[in-house]
């Protein structure tokens, strides 16, 4: 509304992607937050006294408290079938989460195994850049049309839902994970618009294989053959998938030292999840073993079982998240400093009133020295 007026916000339904990198930088701008690029984070190691990134050239960065906000894949990695990484090449198949290159896809007959929001995007984006046809394929037999993730943003589950016990967390997660969300309506909609678009229900990848430079693969509906293929099959939250976290794992509790699942559900996937305070930092998996670790926030896909669902990468959460953590780093500064709360109030020294001169001369109080006088 700044930029573009009253009007434009109210015909606009999404933002462009350019407009809202150019959002961020002005943010930045008058925040004054310095931020840099193309820095690779390789190890993070803590101590009682702070933390220290190595980043990929070599420096080291210290820091009192440090904060993981890195996403989806900052916990771990996007995933590809070993269905496909196991029988392709790696030039012929991706993962609809990386950033491609129109001539990969222009001029070429595409596949893409998954039917969620990141699977309708790399669909529309293929067919964009010129892709002579895209077929994608979702292994259930009907349409998912219910976005039951939506029924938890509200104040009660954005804001209170770290709150909740760990009883209910673990349920909550089981059923999430259990559901066939619905497609993000607009790009659905935008590959549908495309003839060149076919969707395949009830059709697994049985079979992939490459022949003659060409991928075939076999479903319960068919055989297909495909130039490129891209999965969009989620992420796995793991540590032990992020080398930069090496040093965290190793001495951070777990769901799995805490919480005894169900006997109808183990789910080591989510007993692999770090259990976090409520204040989206590290625990020690035993007391007294890793000092610093609690300086180290995960606002990351790490937090989603502890804090109770999306609450560090939806962006729905990021109003009552971002408030949240930002209270938990000023607190821990506030406290590391507390023996010095004293000392530096017998240091100020700020008058809390300008005394006028002739007021001054009233009470008998010599006059104050003029500072441009002093400079000249």
């Amino acid at each position: 509304e700044a930029r573009h007026g009253a009007d434009a916000w109210a015909r606009i339904k999404r933002v462009p992607r350019t407009d809202w990198m150019d959002y961020l930088r002005w943010y930045g701008a008058i925040a004054d937050v310095p931020v840099e690029n193309d820095v690779a984070i390789v190890d993070i190691d803590y101590d009682a006294d702070g933390v220290t990134l190595t980043t990929s050239s070599g420096s080291t960065i210290g820091a009192r408290l440090a904060v993981l906000a890195t996403g989806m894949d900052g916990g771990g990695a996007w995933t590809v079938p070993s269905i496909i990484s196991h029988n392709l090449p790696r030039e012929y198949y991706g993962h609809t989460s990386d950033v491609i290159a129109p001539e990969l896809v222009r001029g070429k007959r595409v596949g893409v195994l998954g039917a969620g929001a990141a699977a309708f995007d790399m669909a529309v984006t293929a067919l964009t850049d010129g892709a002579t046809g895209v077929d994608l394929f979702m292994r259930r037999p009907t349409l998912p049309m219910l976005d039951v993730a939506r029924e938890m943003e509200h104040g009660g589950g954005l804001d209170h839902a770290h709150e909740l016990s760990d009883a209910t967390k673990w349920a909550l997660s089981r059923f999430m994970s259990g559901l066939s969300q619905s497609p993000a309506e607009h790009h659905f909609l935008k590959a549908w618009s495309f003839p060149n678009f076919r969707m395949h229900l009830g059709a697994p990848w049985d079979e992939v294989r490459l022949e003659n430079g060409e991928i075939h693969v076999a479903t319960p509906k068919g055989k297909f053959q495909f130039d490129q293929v891209f999965a969009g099959t989620g992420v796995a939250v793991d540590m032990s998938l992020r080398p930069e976290l090496a040093k965290i794992a190793a001495k951070a509790a777990l769901w799995s030292d805490r919480f005894v699942p169900p006997p109808d559900d183990p789910s080591p996937r989510r007993l692999a999840f770090p259990y976090l305070d409520r204040q989206y930092r590290f625990t020690e998996r035993e007391p007294g073993t890793a000092p610093g670790l609690e300086r180290i926030y995960a606002f990351n896909a790490l937090a989603n079982m502890s804090m109770g669902g999306m609450s560090a990468v939806s962006i729905s959460s990021h109003r009552f998240g971002v408030p949240r953590i930002a209270t938990a780093i000023t607190g821990a500064l506030f406290a590391e400093q507390e023996d010095m709360i004293i000392p530096t109030l017998m240091q100020y020294d700020t008058p809390g009133i300008a005394l006028p001169p002739h007021i001054r001369r009233a009470l008998g109080l010599p006059d104050q020295e003029d500072p441009l006088a002093a400079t000249g």
